[in-house]
């Protein structure tokens, strides 16, 4: 039996995770240009299935989801973890079931339960369980250090999310005695104030440690910096939900925070 050097170990890691990144990239193509074709047809009439705020979450499901993906398995000397693969080769398919079911789904004044419409999303809740175990995963080899790697799982733990308040809206329901309109935007929230928010959070934390080029001086700032406004990212998500089931202050509060999170993240990246 051949027994394989350190070296070659590396290469076959970074082979393996190769494939899911290449699946990934490739669905970001077709996502996008599916999502360009509904977009197009929206905007200008020639299709009615979808509202305005629909077509902006489909946007997530189809380009944003397997783009922030295909930047996070197998990096970030994370190596491939098991379920990759199985992701990769899900998501498209799920995000398409998710497509068609914002087209069947009831519209937001509409009362009865659309069990067709919540079946045909619960593929998308399925994969987006899975995003989160694997989030679960890094966390576990790795700890919760350091903050850049932790801001990407916890952007994949919200994932899941952003999916069940899409089943939800999907089925036409409205727990807590929401509108219709915020259960469909609490999905649209997760989806992207959660998951595409942290992640661009982590990715820009690698750069900055990763040798983008900054002055000597002021690095030791860009880093206390970007440290401050991960960690608002981070945590800002969960306070504006919990501002929109009653509490205003918290939830003007916590959006402007995050909103400061994500506009310093921007400067540092442009530095």
């Amino acid at each position: 039996m051949k027994l394989t050097e350190p070296g070659e170990q590396g290469d076959l890691a970074t082979s393996a995770s190769e494939g899911p990144v290449r699946m990934l990239r490739r669905g970001v193509y077709a996502g996008m240009l599916v999502w360009i074709v509904c977009a197009v047809a929206r905007l200008g009439g020639l299709v009615q299935g979808y509202g305005l705020i629909e077509i902006l979450l489909l946007f997530g499901p189809m380009v944003a989801v397997p783009g922030g993906l295909s930047m996070v398995v197998g990096s970030g000397g994370e190596g491939s973890l098991r379920g990759e693969g199985l992701i990769a080769r899900l998501l498209l398919p799920a995000a398409f079931c998710a497509m068609v079911a914002r087209w069947v789904a009831p519209r937001l004044d509409s009362v009865p339960i659309d069990y067709l419409a919540a079946g045909l999303s619960l593929p998308w809740l399925l994969v987006t369980a899975l995003v989160a175990l694997l989030g679960l995963r890094r966390i576990f080899n790795r700890g919760l250090a350091p903050i850049e790697e932790t801001a990407i799982d916890v952007g994949l733990l919200y994932l899941p999310v952003g999916g069940g308040w899409l089943v939800l809206s999907s089925a036409g329901l409205t727990p807590m005695n929401f509108s219709a309109e915020i259960v469909l935007l609490t999905a649209v929230h997760f989806h992207f104030a959660g998951f595409s928010a942290a992640v661009i959070a982590g990715l820009a934390g690698r750069a900055l440690k990763g040798g983008v080029a900054l002055n000597a001086s002021l690095r030791p700032v860009a880093l206390n910096a970007y440290r401050m406004a991960a960690a608002i990212v981070i945590i800002g998500p969960p306070l504006v939900a919990v501002g929109i089931m009653g509490f205003p202050v918290v939830e003007v509060i916590s959006g402007v925070a995050l909103s400061f999170g994500m506009l310093l993240l921007a400067f540092l990246l442009v530095l």
